[in-house]
């Protein structure tokens, strides 16, 4: 009876461990790209995709954009003749007087997936 329950036990532990493998990691991805217009000039766009965090849960990775996104809204929010809009916790706007446009988006892949493919 000893032998069957160490056997049990081996076989559940192994199997739980195969179980926590095969859940995902989620990964928080930030896009910015941005628009530049220079007088007589065809708008010129600048994209840039970045690896934030990767966390267990997508609960996890809520929290830290929600953070993030915060974060990015009081950066851009200071700089002068920049005007912030925040939609949600996954896109930020920036317009400048000037002109040129920054688009900032925050979003909560599994690690399965590569955005910037």
């Amino acid at each position: 009876m000893k032998s069957l329950s160490l056997i049990l036990g081996i076989f559940f532990s192994l199997f739980m461990t195969g179980i926590a493998d095969a859940e995902c990691a989620w990964v928080l991805w930030i896009k910015q790209q941005s628009t530049f217009t220079e007088e007589g000039e065809l708008p010129r766009v600048v994209e840039n995709w970045e690896l934030i965090a990767a966390v267990p849960t997508f609960e996890q990775c809520l929290t830290i954009q929600k953070i993030l996104f915060e974060n990015q809204k009081t950066i851009w929010g200071g700089i002068k003749g920049a005007k912030v809009t925040g939609v949600d916790i996954s896109l930020i706007t920036v317009n400048f007087e000037g002109g040129g446009l920054r688009i900032i988006k925050l979003n909560c892949f599994p690690d399965t997936i590569d955005p910037r493919k």
